[in-house]
This record gives structure tokens, sequence and C-alpha cells, in this order.
């Protein structure tokens, strides 16, 4: 039997029953932001836009929504609790971010005990503080060249 796709998307494949399988991914796709994160395929994408389009915290951009692991973006939620979402990430910090968060006292302790031993005075005076627009403030990375 030949199946045509009321929505447009032509030759895709269809299931057994005549589904478009582009448009089963679609409501797959549209079902796991709104139950997983509480939010719309449009909603996810319009915070993706407000961050810049990259990742808030190394500054990736250039991924794509979509299957795959590495080169798409990710939604950072509290997998504790169904229908959160705290942002969008790049796969490399969403991963660390799930492995060090349950230990995230311990990192930062670890973290200072780093500062305190390596850095001159034990301040941060060889790091770039910058103002991220809501009253915090983010600690940059060094530069080389401020690095000795």
């Amino acid at each position: 039997m030949n199946y045509q796709c009321t929505r447009g998307h032509g030759d895709v494949g269809y299931s057994e029953q005549g589904q478009c399988l582009q448009c089963n991914r679609d409501r797959k796709n549209e079902w796991q932001n709104q139950h997983l994160y509480g939010w719309s395929i449009a909603d996810r994408d319009a915070e993706l836009v407000a961050q810049g389009s990259a990742c808030p915290i190394c500054g990736r951009t250039g991924l794509t929504w979509g299957k795959g692991f590495n080169d798409v973006w990710h939604t950072d939620h509290d997998h504790n609790q169904s229908g959160t979402h705290r942002g969008i990430l790049c796969a490399t910090c969403n991963l660390a971010l799930g492995k060090l968060e349950p230990h995230l006292d311990k990192v930062m302790i670890y973290l200072e005990k780093w500062r305190k031993r390596n850095l001159p005075d034990g301040n941060l005076n060889c790091y770039d503080i910058a103002d991220d627009g809501v009253g915090e403030e983010t600690i940059l990375q060094p530069s080389l060249r401020d690095r000795k």
C-alpha cells in the first residue's frame, strides 16, 4: 500500500500502520520535551537563543538537535524531578555536570585546596571575574598569559 504523509514529509518511510516515521519521531520528541523537561519545542529553541546559541559552561556552538551524543544539544534537568529543565548544554558539559553534581560540595572543596596551594597569595588574581548579568560573578579560566 502506498501512503502519503499529510504533513508533507515525502518518502521518509512508514510504519506497518501507515504512519509517517518522521511524524512519529516529531511526536515522540514533543512528548519527551513536555513530560520530561516541562517545555515545548518552541520554548526549548527560545531558551537556546536566549543563551546565545552556545553552551553556557564552555561556550561551544554549532550543535544540532537530534540523534547522536557528541554533536547534539542536551537539555539539562534535575533527574530527581520530572518536568524540570535548567538550560541547554553541550554533551561534554552535560555529562560532566551529571557525574559531578552529586558530589559538587566535594569538588568545590578539592578545587579550593588546589587554588590555595597553587595561586600566589591563595587568591584569584590570575583569574578574570565577569558579571553574568544577573548579579552573580563568574570566574573565568586563566589565560595562558597569566600563568607562570
